[in-house]
């Protein structure tokens, strides 16, 4: 084999390093971008199941106070938790109940592998 053989095996097995090296780099950055998003979305479904259970509870503390006021404001005028008002009451709590529940289901079905936001 003359020099210049040599020379081109030897450029040609370089190329053939640096490549094998540049795929193994290639590799592990698009592993480190996807260990670092699924971290994010983890931390997203975390934040959107605190951000519901907290409304769930605000939404329940207020119609408390809203089922409260008004029985204040039947006793208030004299009127008496039965028949009518007693079934106003009823409902109301019914429905509070309700999307309490539709409010705790969407807390508890936030999962990690929803979509991330820009950071």
């Amino acid at each position: 084999m003359s020099g210049i053989e040599e020379t081109a095996a030897i450029v040609a097995i370089v190329g053939t390093v640096a490549s094998v090296a540049g795929t193994v780099v290639s590799a592990a950055a698009q592993q480190s971008a996807a260990d670092y998003n699924a971290k994010i979305a983890a931390q997203n479904a975390m934040i959107a199941r605190n951000n519901a259970e907290f409304n769930a509870q605000q939404q329940q503390r207020s119609a408390r106070i809203k089922i409260g006021a008004a029985e204040a404001n039947y006793g208030a005028s004299g009127i008496t938790a039965e028949g009518s008002p007693l079934d106003v009451l009823e409902s109301s709590a019914r429905n509070s109940r309700s999307i309490g529940r539709r409010l705790s289901t969407k807390a508890i079905s936030a999962r990690p592998d929803t979509p991330t936001s820009q950071i």
